[in-house]
């Protein structure tokens, strides 16, 4: 779907804060999908979401091994 603004705009939230309520309003759990977006996924929890899925294998396989050759150079 597409509001044809940005991800992080007051529309986009409006919704997601909605479709949280409707969630939790039928006794179900709400989670949502981000990138690796420490900072967003952190705000999601403080909103209230149950869960967040958060990155990929290849991406966490990346960054994992960014850090190994950035701690083996020194």
């Amino acid at each position: 779907m597409s509001l044809g603004t940005t991800p992080g705009s007051d529309q986009v939230q409006a919704m997601i804060d909605r479709a949280q309520k409707a969630a939790h309003d039928a006794g179900k759990i709400f989670g949502l999908a981000y990138g690796a977006a420490p900072d967003a996924v952190r705000a999601g929890f403080e909103r209230g979401i149950d869960f967040a899925v958060s990155g990929n294998d290849s991406g966490l396989l990346a960054a994992a091994a960014v850090n190994l050759v950035t701690e083996v150079r020194g």
